[in-house]
């Protein structure tokens, strides 16, 4: 489902107060990864952690912690780091990571205790200074925050009430009846002749207006077929005749036709044709205007419904066929508010990409050998991360740019394209960046949080999958140059031979690309400092991991700047970089204590910086927590 502002509304509402926001700086020179997990083989208290702490690619690459740099492991799950006494003013960033491979996890509940003297030559007069907390500032980009309206609400809780109503009725989907013959009773699949421009065809709607699946609806759609292309088919409810021109709907058929249908078959693997047409549906129609209530600030521009993958013994309101809906033209707002055809045209093909995505994974994973069933369908988290790839994709197929690029805002405003295509995902992303205690990975069943934390969800997987895409494709040449990440996405999309899904998916599919183990604790390690890392400028001195801690795609840094700009032609994000962090001024006797909550997925950012310092130390402990808990990690980097 696409979603977005309702033609030129604000930015949303308030958030709360203003957050510290601390620049990491502007080279790297140093480096080391700790993992709380090598308290499995510790010893004694204050035994040091083993020289093979490093795991995975981590471990390869034999990163060394900063020299007089110790680990141990203390009683009562603590984790103690020093580093050495510096006699100039240093800057360090510390990532505390919560790498728990399960999103079933308890959030970790943390005590990160910080303590430092001064350095040589400096007073011990100078007052110790705690670290700031990072708040929530106001919205930045699109969020449906519940008090934007409604309409942000319903999207988010859209996929899973689909599922939910699929968990009740369980019907069988369609893959299974497609040999049955007309005899078969009430479920048999029909197949159908290939559409042809002008005639009328009637479909079910089993979207009700609150937004809500009913397999038992009998509202019908009626139809005119507008234009017709090797893969795609555009219908137009006859209630809306009229809005759109023929040569508007052509202009959509050639960029879903020519561009998307091709980048999404070749990211995601081919939809079935259960319905035996040739082509997807694009239906556009007012059902979708009508979900949205007059006056929101945002408005919900479509969504492929998984219940027209049900055979209609279970589901009588199934379409048994691949349909996507989208916004109806509406100009005088007879539905809802006024929705001109240049909207509708303007958003519809980020609309295909994304909902497209949704069909094909849902198609792969309810159908083939085996037993399957609509519960198959990938997690949230996962699943609209990828979605959201396919329109951040599509943006740069459309303006012939491609990943690994170090894409600039100037880059991708200049394309015209970025509205469309990608100023959501910076907006999601900026609420994961924002959030100090994300639920990244959804609740703790994998299912939609709802309201701003689903917005923080999708943001790390779109991000995280970005990274992911960058650093773990296979080498090019990929459909858009640079690496093959479509090999990726193709694996993530079907969930391999058994149907995986959420991080043992991503585990399974990093792994085959790679020819070795890859585990998601390596995956949270290497990801955790891309964000606070990227932009930073590279020193001679870095060893390869390092390459790890960015976005060859994006700079992010730049990005945030320019939305952070008012002269782009939107309202501006609050912030030209979004990222929580605390901070911890070393220029004086630091004593202090910070408590915080940790869900699976999450990393908490402090900056360290002042001096010349005299040693730190830190001591993290878990509550309730006899050891230092697997899956927690602990990440410190030396900026200067």
């Amino acid at each position: 489902m696409v979603w977005g502002p309702g033609g030129g509304g604000g930015l949303g509402a308030s958030l709360g107060a203003v957050k510290h926001r601390v620049p990491i700086g502007p080279v790297l020179v140093l480096a080391a990864v700790l993992a709380a997990s090598c308290a499995d083989t510790s010893g004694p208290d204050g035994a040091s952690c083993p020289p093979d702490m490093f795991p995975g690619r981590w471990g390869r690459q034999q990163l060394a912690p900063q020299t007089g740099t110790a680990c141990e492991v203390g009683a009562a799950g603590a984790y103690r780091l020093t580093a050495p006494a510096s006699d100039r003013p240093a800057r360090y960033l510390l990532a505390v990571v919560n790498a728990a491979p399960d999103p079933a996890a308890d959030a970790r509940q943390l005590r990160l205790e910080i303590a430092s003297s001064p350095g040589a030559g400096v007073s011990t007069a100078v007052a110790s200074r705690a670290a700031v907390s990072a708040g929530r500032g106001p919205a930045v980009g699109l969020a449906p925050d519940p008090r934007t309206g409604t309409a942000g609400a319903a999207e988010l809780a859209f996929r899973a009430a689909a599922r939910e109503t699929l968990a009740e009725v369980r019907p069988v989907p369609v893959s299974q009846r497609l040999d049955a013959g007309p005899g078969a009773g009430a479920g048999a699949v029909h197949r159908r002749e290939r559409p042809v421009e002008g005639e009328t065809v009637v479909f079910n709607n089993a979207v009700d207006s609150s937004f809500r699946i009913d397999c038992n609806s009998q509202e019908q759609i009626t139809a005119v077929v507008r234009a017709v292309g090797e893969n795609v088919a555009l219908a137009e409810d006859v209630e809306a005749a009229g809005e759109m021109s023929a040569d508007a709907y052509r202009r959509i058929l050639e960029v879903a036709d020519d561009v998307i249908f091709p980048l999404d078959t070749a990211y995601f693997g081919p939809p079935g044709d259960w319905d035996g047409n040739g082509v997807v549906w694009m239906l556009f129609t007012p059902a979708v205007n009508r979900v949205t209530p007059r006056g929101n600030a945002f408005r919900v521009f479509g969504w492929f419904s998984p219940s027209d993958l049900a055979d209609r013994a279970g589901c009588p309101a199934s379409n048994q066929g691949e349909v996507l809906y989208t916004l109806a033209a509406d100009r005088t707002g007879r539905f809802a508010d006024p929705a001109p055809a240049g909207l509708t045209e303007a958003r519809t093909p980020a609309l295909i990409a994304h909902e497209l995505m949704h069909l094909m994974s849902a198609q792969q994973r309810l159908s083939g050998p085996g037993d399957f069933s609509f519960d198959d369908l990938e997690f949230p988290w996962l699943s609209e991360g990828l979605a959201h790839s396919a329109e951040a994709a599509a943006g740069m197929a459309v303006a012939g740019q491609f990943p690994a690029t170090d894409l600039r805002f100037v880059d991708l405003f200049g394309s015209g394209e970025f509205r469309h295509f990608h100023l959501n995902n910076f907006s999601r992303a900026s609420f994961f960046l924002q959030a100090t205690a994300p639920r990244a990975l959804g609740t703790a069943e994998g299912l939609e949080p709802g309201g701003l934390a689903s917005l923080e969800m999708r943001g790390f997987a779109w991000l995280f999958l970005r990274w992911v895409a960058d650093h773990r494709s296979p080498a090019g040449p990929g459909l858009l140059g640079g690496p093959a990440e479509e090999e990726l996405f193709r694996r993530l999309s079907t969930g391999g031979p058994g149907r995986l899904r959420g991080i043992a998916n991503m585990e399974s599919a990093v792994t085959a690309l790679a020819g070795e183990n890859v585990y998601w604790e390596d995956l949270m390690a290497g990801w955790a400092l891309a964000p606070p890392g990227d932009g930073l400028a590279r020193s001679e001195s870095q060893t390869e991991p390092v390459d790890d801690w960015h976005l060859p795609t994006f700079d992010l840094r730049d990005i945030f700047g320019g939305l952070n700009d008012s002269e782009n032609g939107f309202p501006p994000f609050y912030d030209p970089w979004p990222l929580a962090s605390d901070s911890v001024d070393l220029g004086g006797e630091v004593d202090l204590s910070l408590r915080f909550d940790l869900p699976p997925g999450a990393a908490r950012y402090v900056v360290l910086e002042g001096g010349p310092h005299g040693a730190i130390r830190l001591d993290l402990t878990a509550r309730g927590e006899a050891r230092a808990p697997k899956g927690l990690r602990l990440l410190w980097l030396r900026v200067y």
